[in-house]
């Protein structure tokens, strides 16, 4: 135990003087005493041992602890980054110019069909006119398909696919969902809007300046999440009157330019 008050003659630690030079106290005008220390027991010295070690171990974990802290605000800033990297190449709906079908097209049926690793598959969706007139065709490379709810998929396996056109416009919801392609054989898929396609979806737009380049700026995107889409890198144009590209995955498809 440390002390700090005054200490009177006579005190334990200091030696007995019977008197003091006044000479001396005059010319010192203030009189410096030594803290005493009181002799500890062995347990109160080890008791005091313990808790500088508990002090120690409590400045490592404070030290620990913000280190982690500090590791979390590194990783939170990169997870910001990727968020902001995915705003930047995904747009929502209400900033895309999706082509639209004229409101008297004939109906598309959707098409289910089997699509055997094995071989090339085209499948087509048409209108229901007299002239068969084509909606959309879609392409599967041989061995495009890779696996199936996770269970990996030989040459000599068959999926059953469904192609559904989008309602009021041109793309397709494609599925089974649990479905994956090769990355060195990806499937395709072409929309043809020839006849029925409506470019008039663009008039009015600062964007372009006729229907011609609402047309030529076309392109395929993909549904990320509901309301959120990123365009297909690969397609776009595919002649006069139609668009093309890459199908990466199952999912939303649509035909669409940037509005």
């Amino acid at each position: 135990m440390r002390t700090s008050s005054v200490v009177s003659k006579g005190a334990v630690g200091l030696h007995n003087r019977t008197a003091l030079d006044r000479s001396r106290d005059e010319g010192d005008r203030f009189l410096v005493v030594p803290r005493l220390r009181e002799k500890r027991t062995r347990g109160e010295r080890e008791e005091c041992n313990a808790e500088g070690r508990k002090r120690g171990h409590l400045r490592a974990i404070s030290w620990a602890l913000g280190v982690a802290a500090s590791v979390w605000v590194i990783l939170l800033a990169g997870a910001c980054s990727d968020l902001d990297l995915i705003g930047d190449t995904t747009v929502p709906t209400a900033e895309l110019l999706i082509l639209a079908l004229q409101s008297t097209a004939p109906t598309v049926q959707e098409g289910s069909f089997s699509v055997p690793n094995s071989a090339v598959t085209v499948r087509r969706l048409l209108h229901s006119d007299a002239f068969n007139t084509l909606y959309l065709e879609v392409r599967f490379p041989e061995v495009a398909l890779a696996s199936l709810n996770g269970q990996p998929l030989t040459a000599d396996d068959t999926v059953l696919v469904t192609a559904q056109p989008r309602a009021g416009g041109y793309g397709l919801t494609l599925s089974p969902q649990g479905l994956e392609f090769a990355g060195t054989a990806t499937p395709s898929v072409t929309l043809s809007y020839a006849r029925y396609g409506d470019l008039g979806v663009a008039d009015g737009s600062d964007t372009y300046a006729t229907q011609a380049d609402y047309g030529s700026a076309l392109a395929i995107w993909f549904e990320v999440t509901p309301g959120l889409w990123r365009r297909v890198e690969g397609s776009g144009p595919d002649g006069a009157d139609a668009v093309s590209g890459p199908v990466e995955e199952p999912g939303t498809y649509a035909v669409a330019a940037p509005r």
